[in-house]
């Protein structure tokens, strides 16, 4: 029950985030897509190695994890619809192809899932003792292919690198849907009432999206390779602002439980 309501929860805070950030901010459009994109993917699975970092609950993230990925069949093309008619304006306007969406989707998570099951049922005491090195290839996985889109799009990089007014707020907005979806996760986990380790997992679940589902969605099926642009940032603003999340818990560990009231 605890994990429907967290997943039900956090598409609501995740939508709610987009919302607040654009009023704040106001973007211009290929940065408020790739936000949307973003959100609307399901969790990472990097989340599980920040809450492994963090003494958190990882059986419980992975199981909320597992459950955002099955989600992540059926919400995100409304998700994405909705968003993008609230929060671009007419001209800026992307069409959302739901059917092709939920195809790519289909078979983008089907095959990893498979496999990962496949690998924990005949090698799982390999997978145990390998599964920080695993969590390491993911990264560098992802990495590589927003390098690679990155690299498809270097004339767009090139002319964005010079406008300062771009980059700020690119970083800003980055900045702040981590800072506001860590709060948000801080305030879900007293909300609902778990336990510690399950806090620091549900405080990493939302801020931690699939960029690489974001990214292939954004340059292939929408055709609107600017948005991977976004997601190229946020990844590099997210994985120090998340140790350092990593570091603050296990040096202030009892002033934070003290704060949420445990």
């Amino acid at each position: 029950m605890v994990l429907i309501k967290v997943s039900i929860l956090q598409i609501v805070l995740l939508a709610i985030t987009c919302l607040l950030i654009t009023f704040i901010f106001n973007p211009e459009a290929s940065i408020v897509a790739g936000m949307v994109l973003i959100a609307a993917c399901p969790a990472g699975a990097l989340s599980n190695y920040y809450s492994y970092l963090a003494k958190g609950d990882v059986a419980f993230l992975v199981s909320l994890t597992a459950l955002s990925t099955l989600l992540s069949f059926v919400t995100p093309p409304f998700f994405i619809e909705a968003g993008f008619y609230l929060l671009l304006d007419t001209a800026s306007m992307i069409v959302v192809p739901a059917t092709q969406l939920i195809s790519q989707l289909f078979f983008i998570l089907l095959i990893p899932i498979c496999c990962g099951i496949l690998l924990r049922y005949f090698f799982n005491s390999g997978y145990l003792r390998y599964h920080v090195v695993f969590q390491r290839i993911t990264l560098i996985a992802l990495l590589a292919l927003i390098i690679f889109i990155s690299w498809e799009q270097a004339d767009y990089l090139w002319q964005q690198i010079y406008s300062i007014i771009f980059i700020a707020i690119a970083i800003a907005i980055a900045i702040a849907f981590n800072v506001i979806l860590l709060l948000a996760g801080f305030w879900l986990s007293r909300f609902i009432s778990v336990n510690k380790e399950q806090s620091i997992a549900i405080l990493f679940e939302l801020p931690v999206r699939n960029l690489g589902i974001a990214a292939i969605t954004g340059a292939t099926l929408l055709g609107y390779t600017e948005i991977v642009v976004f997601s190229a940032a946020f990844i590099v603003i997210q994985q120090p602002i998340m140790l350092l999340v990593v570091i603050g818990i296990g040096k202030f560990e009892s002033h934070l439980w003290a704060l949420r009231g445990t």
